[in-house]
């Protein structure tokens, strides 16, 4: 199995326009996937979260699993989340073990097995993964 991630050139042009007017800081120009929020930042996450509503609590949430996590990280818990909903979906496993296996097909040794265990039992726990 193996399938490449969306990619959205709308949302990376916003993303740059955000880097543009301050909102988002990258925090070395050595490391263009490193970023922190701006000195305009919070004007514009208060309007944001106006629209939120009732899903302030889930997006809080959201925040706090996943606001301090590394890019390299995200990808991981992202491609986690892909595999195991892809083999549920199209395949009607959801075994811990072809899981693992299908995961480290994509992503090692990029990420070694016991950070890809750490970060599925994580998924696990909270919840985003059956």
């Amino acid at each position: 199995m193996h399938f490449y991630g969306p990619f959205s050139d709308e949302l990376a042009e916003e993303f740059e326009e955000d880097i543009q007017k301050n909102h988002i800081l990258t925090i070395s120009p050595d490391n263009k996937y490193i970023y922190l929020p701006g000195t305009k930042c919070e004007a514009e996450t208060e309007k944001g979260f106006s629209i939120l509503g009732d899903h302030k609590e889930k997006f809080d949430l959201l925040l706090n699993r996943f606001g301090n996590k590394s890019p390299g990280d995200l990808e991981l818990y992202s491609t986690i989340h892909f595999i195991c909903d892809t083999l549920e979906v199209f395949y009607k496993t959801n075994d811990k073990n072809h899981r693992i296996e299908e995961i480290k097909k994509a992503k090692y040794p990029k990420f070694s097995e016991p950070k890809i265990l750490k970060c599925y039992d994580e998924m696990k726990e909270w919840k985003l993964i059956s």
